[in-house]
């Protein structure tokens, strides 16, 4: 398969929980700036209470690349999980619902998969308030496995990838069992699968 940006089909999921007017901006964001891939954008929304998915939908009602649904109201592991299985893309990339995509944001998780040895992408980050704020990758820093931002100009394998951006093959993340869906509360469910996908043999870039 070809992970050039033109032959792969790309499912964002977007778990939402009373996101406000971030889950639309996300949404916007993912939209207007993943340049040639057109992603579908699957927003799982997990029982919010601010009427944000219902402006989502209205707003994207005849954009057949959005779609809203209800999600299980379990944890994020569940909804991203919920998310997956009915996407369609070659590649699922789950990002959270208040995260601002800039221009160009999607090829250069895609492109690593063209090699097999590749499981899981992320990008790097920075903090909309203090753009000089910026990380990539985390790793533990002892035994209270404590997490760690690495450096901006981390590259290539990285121990683990926040899920607040993870990109990973659909047919790899089926074949895991997805994220733990014992992981019912916010926290740890993103380390855990990259620990499997390095068991697996697979790199986290």
């Amino acid at each position: 398969m070809a992970y050039d940006g033109q032959n792969v089909l790309v499912s964002v999921v977007i778990p939402a929980k009373s996101e406000g007017e971030n889950l639309i901006d996300t949404v916007v964001a993912v939209r207007e700036n993943s340049g040639g891939i057109a992603p579908e954008i699957i927003v799982v929304d997990d029982a919010s209470e601010d009427g944000a998915p219902q402006r989502l939908a209205a707003r994207f009602a005849e954009d057949d690349l959005v779609q809203i649904i209800e999600g299980p109201n379990e944890g994020i592991a569940r909804a991203r999980n919920a998310g997956a299985a009915v996407a369609r893309g070659e590649v699922l990339v789950f990002l959270d619902g208040h995260c601002f995509v800039p221009p160009g944001w999607l090829e250069p998780l895609v492109a690593p998969f063209a090699d097999p040895k590749v499981g899981m992408t992320g990008p790097g980050f920075r903090s909309i308030r203090d753009p000089r704020a910026r990380a990539c990758g985390i790793t533990w820093a002892d035994a209270s496995l404590g997490n760690v931002w690495l450096p901006p100009e981390t590259q290539g394998p990285v121990p683990f990838h926040i899920g607040a951006c993870q990109a990973v093959r659909a047919e790899l993340f089926a074949a895991e069992g997805g994220f733990d869906s014992g992981m019912t509360r916010w926290g740890s469910e993103d380390v855990e699968l990259c620990l499997r996908l390095w068991l697996m043999g697979y790199d986290v870039h």
